[in-house]
């Protein structure tokens, strides 16, 4: 975990934290034979790719070291830290087999945590209590949280959001 105010926990939407008890909940399969009966092939993203430093700088009102990629696939992240703070932003992307089990996920996370949904960003987006903001376009699930001791989170995660899906692949 983070030294930071907030917990950084890679989790797909298909692993969310329940309203009771903060024990993890496994979404049901996608409903759609079609989405699971022919798998796309294995993708990966460098995450860091998706945001430049000069980006995240702007966003959080301050200078940040190089991107630290995490990748566990499907689950590829990138970490950028303000020296000697806690403040930064970091940023998810989830690479799910088809839209439609990204979709099923997305969904599942909104109903069981009933979080509220954030129109303009990419198909879909809500914010939640582990990210600033969650964003769903097309087989990509992509969450971006921020830390910054003075300034609005959400509006600097926001800013990020819409950078990073603008370079998601089609």
């Amino acid at each position: 975990m983070d030294r930071g105010h907030k917990a950084r926990v890679i989790v797909p939407a298909v692993l969310t934290l329940a309203a009771c008890g903060g024990q993890p909940r496994t979404a049901p399969p996608a409903a759609s034979p079609a989405a699971t009966a022919a798998p796309a092939p294995a993708a990966s993203i460098d995450a860091c790719s998706l945001l430049t430093r000069q980006e995240v700088e702007a966003a959080l009102g301050k200078a940040v070291g190089e991107g630290t990629p995490e990748t566990t696939p499907p689950v590829f992240g990138c970490r950028w830290a303000v020296p000697a703070s806690f403040d930064g932003a970091s940023i998810t992307v989830v690479i799910y087999d088809s839209p439609a089990q990204a979709l099923a996920a997305f969904e599942t996370a909104l109903k069981i945590n009933n979080y509220d949904q954030v129109a303009g960003v990419g198909d879909r987006a809500y914010t939640g209590l582990i990210f600033d903001i969650t964003v769903l376009k097309g087989r990509h699930e992509l969450a971006v949280d921020v830390t910054v001791s003075a300034g609005d989170e959400k509006a600097a995660a926001r800013r990020l959001a819409e950078q990073a899906v603008a370079r998601l692949p089609g």
